[in-house]
């Protein structure tokens, strides 16, 4: 746990803990043959409807991730955990996440002569100990101010970057990194405006 001191102002922490923590953990899975394009038609994407609404992060949607130029070299398919099967991932071996993820995929594809993976990756967000989650999100009673809130420097001392700053592009890398710009921007402003004279 990070503690600030002196203490952050009220209204950072705040706006802190009125955003949520998302928690999402994606698994791709590398094929020596891709065995799901003729039922696709080839399409980039295709999901699953889960058989309760309980089960609904539980793999509804998995993304072709081949590599076009070279189709013949790379089948890749990666899909998300989300809900309580995010949550259920973490003391899940990533043998059991794949295992799991492979049922599915023999369910959706019934008939099919589906190969073992060659490789796979499972993330573990959850379970990062300087994230602990995926991406923040902005539950009921928040509002996109608080990402402006979280953004605000300290009196030109302490500048905070990363994808919660960023009300624009919240959960992404697009959003992380325009947020550091900012941040750089703003410290390198700072530095210019000391030297005397410079601006």
């Amino acid at each position: 746990m990070v503690e600030f001191t002196p203490k952050l102002p009220i209204e950072k922490k705040n706006a802190i803990a009125n955003l949520g923590a998302g928690l999402i953990e994606k698994v791709a899975l590398k094929f020596s043959r891709n065995f799901w394009s003729k039922k696709t038609g080839g399409s980039d994407f295709f999901g699953r409807v889960p058989s309760s609404s309980s089960n609904r992060g539980s793999c509804g949607i998995f993304y072709d991730l081949s590599r076009k130029s070279t189709p013949k070299k790379s089948h890749v398919l990666m899909t998300v955990l989300t809900g309580e099967l995010a949550l259920q991932a973490s003391s899940m071996s990533d043998i059991q996440i794949v295992q799991h993820v492979l049922d599915l995929l023999k369910g959706l594809f019934p008939g099919e002569t589906m190969p073992k993976p060659d490789k796979y990756i499972v993330s573990h967000w959850g379970q990062d100990p300087y994230s602990g989650m995926a991406y923040s999100f902005v539950p009921l009673g928040s509002t996109g101010q608080d990402y402006d809130e979280i953004a605000k420097s300290l009196e030109d001392k302490l500048f905070f970057a990363g994808e919660a700053t960023n009300r624009q592009f919240p959960q992404t890398v697009t959003g992380a990194y325009l947020s550091g710009i900012r941040e750089a921007e703003k410290i390198l402003m700072k530095k210019f405006e000391e030297e005397e004279g410079f601006l």
